[in-house]
């Protein structure tokens, strides 16, 4: 069964110490480090993930060569809370969606859908229990990456190295 996660981005990121630290000095190069992440357990899990942040500084986007994840900005107008309630209404199975934030109203919400949660610390531990098991069937050979694929990870790498 595949899952599908809703995460409230930022939460998540001061639940984890070395994206906390980074958040004051280097917002975006944590956001990518997160996004990383979050797209390496996707692919583990054979599952998709939409990471939800505050910020009308960005649109949304797909992220190139990380098919299994969405990332979303709310609107100036709106928190990124009131956005993950609409994605948590408009799912049509909610019992393969997890939602990991630790405000208690959102997995409220979530478990009013019968879908289940998780606090950002529960779900850093279930990532980290990920690692170590095998990827499933599917996922075994790699595929070569796309020029646009590349472009994108020498952009990060490229932020990295000037850090």
């Amino acid at each position: 069964m595949k899952r599908e996660y809703i995460i409230d981005g930022y939460n998540l990121m001061h639940a984890w110490a070395d994206l906390k630290a980074r958040m004051d000095h280097h917002l975006e190069n944590a956001r990518d480090a997160l996004i990383m992440r979050l797209s390496g357990f996707a692919q583990r899990i054979n599952g998709s993930v939409t990471v939800v942040f505050d910020g009308q500084e960005k649109q949304s986007r797909q992220h190139s060569g990380m098919s299994r994840i969405h990332v979303i900005y709310s609107k100036a107008s709106e928190e990124a809370d009131h956005v993950i309630k609409r994605l948590i209404e408009k799912k049509h199975s909610h019992s393969k969606l997890t939602v990991v934030s630790s405000d208690r109203e959102i997995r409220r919400y979530a478990g009013l859908y019968r879908s289940a949660s998780l606090t950002s610390t529960q779900f850093i531990r279930e990532m980290n229990s990920s690692v170590s098991r095998p990827a499933p069937a599917e996922e075994k050979y790699d595929l070569p990456m796309t020029d646009r694929e590349v472009d994108e990870w020498m952009r990060v790498f490229q932020e990295r190295k000037e850090d």
